[in-house]
């Protein structure tokens, strides 16, 4: 009897164990159902089965308070945070505001961290927030009012950070937006790409100006003479031998004359505080020319010195 007993003991507890395992397995996948559920439904908000239409419509004339950044694209979003902040509790009052951004130069053409980009909020559209300019340029930001002009538009939804890498990276807004400009005839004109964030609609329209659009450079440089002078600034200054001697008559004329140590010009000439004397008589060219490395001559200018 004893051993029964301790038999239908063992059989309860392992049909416990038996029950508590299944109710945990149902928990573990009812747990996986919810946050695939639940990731699901955060890309759908973030726009994730959005499909990208370009179609023809126009940028809406807007007041905005803006700067100009150089560096990687990546960088707009503390600069959107930075003036939102500049702006205060008028950006949560007014649902009109929203967050401009304008990409003036192609990464693929500029050095990485050259690119130029302005951020700006837009402070009105039919009407201007009372004091918010006045307020944003003590902060160092400049206004301007940009006019409505024919485009090319996308519209996509925006939930964070998620929203606009989906939009750039995984449906391409902007290569999209490119070759709807080919299609119309104008992508050689077109100087920059914009996109304005409305947060509290919660969607971005993306643009791409097909005329008039270098008024939305803002007074700066298009990305072709951009280019064109980072070009000009990386080439290496040439400065023949002759031209540092033209320039330096006086210092050689001080090296001639000098008592101390001794001058290294080459590995082949050096002038020692021995040869002072001989130098005075002769001259530092004449001295120079006498003991010139090969390959090395000097301007007849400066010869007879």
């Amino acid at each position: 009897p004893g051993s029964d007993c301790e038999g239908s003991i063992q059989q309860k507890m392992l049909g416990v164990l038996l029950l508590q395992m299944s109710a945990l397995h149902s928990a573990v996948v009812l747990g996986a159902v919810a946050c695939v559920a639940a990731a699901a439904w955060y890309a759908t908000k973030a726009g994730a089965f959005h499909r990208i239409v370009v179609t023809m419509g126009s940028t809406p004339p807007m007041q905005v308070a803006y700067k100009l950044h150089v560096g990687d694209y990546s960088g707009c979003g503390v600069h959107c945070e930075a003036v939102a902040k500049a702006a205060g509790k008028d950006v949560e009052q007014h649902q009109d505001c929203g967050f401009l951004m304008v990409w003036l130069d192609d990464p693929a053409e500029v050095p990485k961290g050259k690119t130029r980009y302005i951020v700006g909020l837009i402070i009105g559209k039919d009407r201007v927030f009372e004091g918010l300019p006045d307020k944003l340029k003590a902060a160092g930001y400049e206004v301007a009012t940009l006019p409505g002009v024919k485009s090319g538009v996308a519209k996509f939804p925006f939930n964070g950070i998620l929203s606009v890498m989906i939009a750039i990276f995984g449906k391409k807004v902007y290569e999209k937006l490119g070759a709807f400009a080919k299609e119309q005839g104008v992508y050689d004109s077109v100087q920059v790409f914009m996109e304005v964030t409305w947060t509290t609609a919660g969607f971005t329209r993306y643009y791409v100006p097909l005329e008039s659009s270098e008024k939305f450079l803002l007074g700066h440089p298009g990305p072709r003479e951009y280019v064109s002078s980072l070009k000009k600034q990386d080439r290496p200054q040439v400065l023949c031998f002759s031209t540092v001697l033209s320039r330096n008559k006086i210092l050689l004329r001080t090296i001639a004359q000098s008592p101390k140590a001794e001058y290294l010009l080459t590995e082949r000439y050096t002038m020692h505080t021995s040869h002072r004397n001989d130098l005075s008589e002769q001259g530092p060219l004449k001295r120079l020319q006498g003991s010139r490395p090969r390959g090395l001559t000097l301007d007849s200018s400066l010869e007879s010195t």
